[in-house]
């Protein structure tokens, strides 16, 4: 059995889209799980219609308050999940027929190399589509210059490329999440660094979702040969210097949450360190990223990394 937990926050412009693709998998062993965040639209009737039509396959309800962010809400989800495997959908994207199928079939495949008791993430790469469905890109990792083989630790500490709609869990890493960090905007990054620690990431070289693009995005994907996007990136030095913010309070959480025990001696040495960073002095975090390695891919984006540092 694969648990889909579905977040949703005034989805309903494109929620239908999502849930008929989830129902249209070509593998049926499912478990749609969706909390509603509150929504002020209608996202919540058009959920209990579903939900009232395919009773078996739909566990709804509408949270008691706003959790804060998607990432909140997923986190609230995974701790009340009992498949065998986990998966995260987001409300405005589209699910490709075979996703369900391909993903567990390379999770499988997995667990037979590294055993099922070690913590296993699979993900996948994306088309990226607009609000109309009309595609943008084929590969988002190709649009965004993104290297598939970047999942060490100091890799995900300053740049993570696992994005939350192509992961599956298996129930080794999900056990192993027992605790919520205090702000999870983007809990992806959060799922992926922690793998990267004490767990297996693999990934499926194919789009397995058509990614919708649309300006409430919380991250949406630019194009990073675009010069627009060159030069947004300069103009928006808020954004850069926040995400290197976060980046540090969420290795400074982690190992104080887990330790030394789960995340091991080395792993848990060097969050500690880049989490202590904040505070430093300038010359005293750009030494540390580069005696220890934590480079973000690509010219252009190890330039924001100095500069923003």
């Amino acid at each position: 059995m694969i648990d889909i937990l579905v977040a949703v926050y005034n989805g309903e412009k494109y929620l239908k889209y999502q849930l008929d693709s989830l129902l249209s998998q070509s593998y049926k062993d499912i478990h749609i799980i969706i909390r509603d965040d509150c929504s002020t639209d209608s996202s919540a009737d058009i959920i209990r219609g579903y939900a009232q039509r395919y009773p078996e396959l739909i566990d709804f309800a509408v949270n008691e308050k706003n959790s804060g962010s998607p990432g909140a809400n997923f986190f609230a989800m995974l701790s009340h999940s009992k498949g065998e495997y986990v998966m995260f959908c987001d409300q405005d994207d589209i699910w490709t027929d075979n996703k369900v199928k391909y993903t567990v079939e390379e999770m499988l495949s997995a667990e037979k190399e590294y055993g099922k008791d070690t913590p296993i993430l699979v993900h996948s790469d994306m088309m990226v589509i607009d609000e109309d469905v009309f595609p943008i890109t084929m590969s988002l990792f190709y649009y965004q210059r993104l290297d598939s083989r970047r999942t060490a630790v100091k890799n995900l500490l300053v740049q993570n490329i696992v994005t939350g709609c192509t992961m599956m869990l298996n129930r080794s890493l999900a056990d192993k999440l027992n605790y919520t960090p205090a702000t999870v905007p983007l809990h992806d990054w959060w799922i992926a660094l922690f793998t990267a620690c004490c767990g297996k990431i693999v990934y499926l070289d194919a789009s397995t979702v058509m990614y919708r693009s649309h300006g409430d995005n919380f991250c949406g994907p630019q194009d990073m040969s675009s010069p627009a996007y060159l030069m947004s990136r300069a103009k928006d030095t808020n954004r850069s210097r926040l995400m290197l913010r976060y980046g540090y309070r969420q290795a400074a959480e982690m190992a104080r949450a887990y330790g030394s025990e789960v995340l091991g001696e080395k792993n848990y040495a060097l969050l500690k360190g880049y989490g202590e960073l904040e505070d430093k002095p300038y010359p005293s975090r750009l030494w540390y990223v580069l005696s220890h390695g934590i480079l973000k891919s690509g010219f252009i984006r190890k330039i924001g990394q100095f500069i923003y540092l």
